[in-house]
């Protein structure tokens, strides 16, 4: 529960674990004092299963900011356009729901807070239904919400979580997520 979607460490500038982040890519969990103090022009993604996978699968995602924390913390939503597909080659067999397609930082409902919705710091949300009101399906990191499946849904904190209709079925994948600033 590191980092899922209520985290105070997305909120704060407080760094956690500082050792791992000086070994690379490997599986120990960080935060450093880069996520509030690095300017950044674009995001390097990565998302590995760990039984499945040797190396973690990587995406661009272009954006330009003071830093992460000045996107995420104050919990606004802010829109990326990069597109479900490249979302989903994040994750080997991935799944979404047709409609939606909330992409960006601080993905949510757009009318309700109930905690059961999906929600993500940094992916896409997507619904069986054409808006993003109730929004059944994630892909990313800092995850959360368990509508349309089992309470255990919100354990999914990096990866992807799908349910109702979604379009590879109903999928509950956790994965061990990167996130590189350049």
């Amino acid at each position: 529960s590191t980092f899922g979607y209520d985290s105070s460490y997305w909120t704060n500038k407080k760094a956690y674990h500082v050792n791992g982040g000086q070994s690379g890519a490997d599986h120990q969990e960080t935060k450093l004092p880069t996520y509030w103090a690095t300017p950044f022009t674009s995001l390097c993604l990565g998302m590995i299963m760990t039984v499945f996978q040797r190396r973690p699968n990587w995406i661009r995602v272009n954006y330009k900011a003071r830093s992460l924390y000045s996107v995420i913390a104050d919990n606004r939503y802010r829109r990326v356009s990069i597109g479900r597909n490249k979302w989903k080659s994040l994750i080997p067999g991935s799944s979404l729901q047709k409609y939606c397609n909330r992409e960006g930082f601080n993905s949510k409902s757009t009318v309700t807070s109930l905690k059961a919705y999906d929600r993500v710091r940094i992916g896409i949300l997507s619904n069986e239904g054409n808006h993003c009101k109730w929004p059944d399906s994630r892909l990313g990191f800092g995850g959360a919400g368990w509508n349309c499946g089992k309470k255990s849904d919100n354990l999914i904190f990096t990866g992807n979580k799908a349910r109702c209709s979604a379009d590879n079925g109903d999928k509950a994948i956790k994965t061990f997520g990167y996130i590189l600033v350049q």
